[in-house]
């Protein structure tokens, strides 16, 4: 999948134009959506609002994934609170390969074939295999 407008600087770290978003601690993961007339996916997180949170991130950041082939939303565990289903954990590829158990990151340009692994705190994952993503940034 090719990153358009954006590139992941870490497992929970989002770089646009410059600026890093950490998904994980500053921002709440609120919506996805999948639509079958276009084969695409928003996945939509909400500036949160613990103490801690800069109030000069923006409201929203919405990736927006074209080209879907695959999409896979994993159960969550459920013994896990269900304020932990909107926490980003890690970022992360899959590969179909042998040497790939799982949910993996690397700072090197990834494969084309690998998937896109979102997973979260309450053990829920959204995998998904596309051709493209582009991120939107909303002040």
């Amino acid at each position: 999948m090719i990153s358009q407008n954006f590139s992941w600087s870490s497992s929970i770290h989002l770089k646009h134009e410059s600026i890093e978003y950490d998904l994980h601690n500053d921002f709440d993961f609120k919506e996805y959506s999948y639509s079958i007339e276009t084969k695409s996916v928003n996945l939509i997180w909400k500036r949160g609002v613990g103490s801690w949170v800069n109030k000069n991130q923006p409201e929203y950041i919405i990736l927006t994934i074209n080209g879907v082939f695959q999409a896979e939303v994993r159960p969550r565990d459920s013994d896990m609170s269900f304020t932990e289903d909107n926490c980003l954990s890690s970022f992360g590829f899959i590969a179909n390969e042998n040497w790939c158990d799982g949910q993996f990151w690397t700072e090197c340009d990834p494969d084309e074939e690998w998937l896109w692994s979102f997973y979260f705190q309450s053990g829920a994952e959204i995998v998904l295999g596309a051709k493209s993503a582009t991120v939107q940034i909303v002040l």
